[in-house]
């Protein structure tokens, strides 16, 4: 995968420093928060590149650091990134808990974590993506499997996810008895996969093409295998107590934009989004 980095910027950098006018009329709530000057994002402290990665000195990068960034530049206020939480659920728990104001870490929007927080609107759709072990799949004719047989082989085939996250609530929504197997980071999911630990690894479409177009060796152990049926929706967890920003980051969103073509994956902000 070739990753490229678009941000699109003409001129409104001065205004960006500048923040918005104090005499404006802001909504109730949003206008406390740019009042305190601050925006706080939980982020999850492992790297699912591209979306959260770590910098060579420790800083917050990748798409969802820049997304963060233009929030923070489009209300004129301080950044403060938080990354103390090892799952994408202990982010919404931490959003849910008013620790952080907003949850900007690669989340899926579900029913059971929207009784917790708030969602905007998607800034992401992906497809749900299986990574199959070689040997496994050569024993099945090689061939990936339909939703309906991944399904049926839950109880008896190890599938590795991320832990605390939405895919493997999924699974177990699916059948409380799944033979799942919880992740910290998904190169060691990876390198189970590869010692045929697991037999599938269960995750999005950006993470694992990522994820084998640095490294293409995987292929040779994992076959890349799509549900066209499953799709999950990547939006911003937002604090109940700030309903304002709902709204806000909606419009936002929609000067927002990340593409996937084949192995291009590519992020682009608008310039009048700040």
């Amino acid at each position: 995968m070739r990753l490229t980095i678009g941000l699109v910027a003409l001129g409104l950098w001065s205004v960006c420093a500048a923040g918005p006018a104090s005499t404006q009329p802001y909504l109730p709530g949003l206008d406390d928060l740019i009042q305190r000057g601050e925006l706080k994002v939980g982020m999850f402290t492992y790297d699912a590149s591209p979306m959260v990665t770590t910098g060579k000195n420790g800083e917050a990068t990748g798409y969802d650091a820049e997304i963060a960034a233009t929030i923070a530049k489009a209300l004129g206020v301080k950044l403060t990134i938080v990354r103390t939480e090892d799952t994408a659920q202990g982010v919404i728990d931490q959003v849910a808990r008013g620790d952080v104001d907003i949850g900007v870490s690669y989340l899926t929007r579900t029913v059971d974590r929207a009784r917790e927080v708030l969602f905007t609107r998607p800034y992401l759709t992906q497809d749900l993506m299986l990574l199959v072990n070689r040997v496994h799949a050569a024993q099945h004719g090689g061939k990936c499997p339909t939703a309906e047989e991944f399904v049926a082989e839950l109880r008896d085939v190890p599938v590795g996810v991320a832990k605390g996250s939405a895919y493997a609530a999924r699974l177990v929504a699916i059948d409380p008895q799944a033979d799942l197997t919880p992740f910290d980071t998904f190169p060691e999911m990876m390198d189970a996969l590869r010692a045929g630990t697991i037999v599938h690894s269960f995750q999005g479409d950006l993470v694992a093409r990522h994820y084998l177009a640095d490294n293409p060796s995987m292929r040779v152990f994992a076959m890349l295998c799509d549900i066209p049926e499953w799709k999950e929706n990547i939006a911003i967890a937002v604090n109940g107590n700030e309903q304002a920003l709902v709204p806000f980051l909606d419009v936002l969103l929609d000067q927002i934009h990340i593409t996937t073509e084949g192995d291009t994956v590519s992020l682009t902000t608008e310039p009048w989004a700040y």
